[in-house]
């Protein structure tokens, strides 16, 4: 995912660190937390319109779409035929008028998803500020050294309960919290 757009606020990470918000160090942990919460529910998280997906089609009335929030729905077709008569939701889910075909590859949707800057959770934006706090705070290289028997450590950033819980609420397959 190529996403730049940070999922949190840069002024409020420097207010938390004591950082100038412009700071290059700052900026990239704010942009590699973001990233890594990506990552991690597998979806640009951010606003994304006319995105055009493929999926399978598995004899079902409903598909989950794979990112959301669902904000609208442009276009659905199947087999390159138009398809009408079909509902949606916020959470992902695509209900059709009958049943999906069992085919892999048969249905396509142009829909918009994600949110703007400003309505971004903030369960995303405090964790992505903790992950990014973590990254500026890791010293690089060796964390612990010991001679004598040769015992080196690395540092790195791991993962809080709060991180846990926000990307378990925000993943593909999820739907949305809100």
């Amino acid at each position: 995912m190529a996403e730049t757009t940070p999922l949190a606020d840069a002024a409020a990470l420097a207010r938390l660190t004591g950082l100038p918000a412009e700071d290059p160090g700052l900026l990239d942990a704010l942009n590699r937390a973001s990233e890594r919460f990506r990552g991690a529910v597998g979806h640009p998280v951010t606003a994304v319109e006319r995105d055009e997906i493929v999926v399978d089609g598995d004899g079902s009335r409903s598909l989950l779409l794979p990112a959301v929030p669902v904000t609208a729905v442009h276009q659905v077709e199947v087999d390159g035929k138009p398809v009408t008569g079909y509902q949606w939701s916020r959470t992902g889910s695509l209900r059709a008028a009958g049943c999906w075909p069992d085919r892999l590859g048969a249905v396509r949707v142009v829909y918009d998803h994600g949110y703007l800057p400003g309505e971004i959770p903030g369960d995303i934006s405090d964790v992505v500020l903790e992950q990014a706090q973590m990254i500026l705070d890791q010293a690089p290289g060796v964390a612990s050294l010991s001679t004598g028997g040769v015992s080196v450590s690395y540092h790195r950033v791991g993962i809080t309960e709060a991180w846990s819980a926000a990307v378990e609420r925000h993943r593909i397959g999820r739907g949305d919290a809100a």
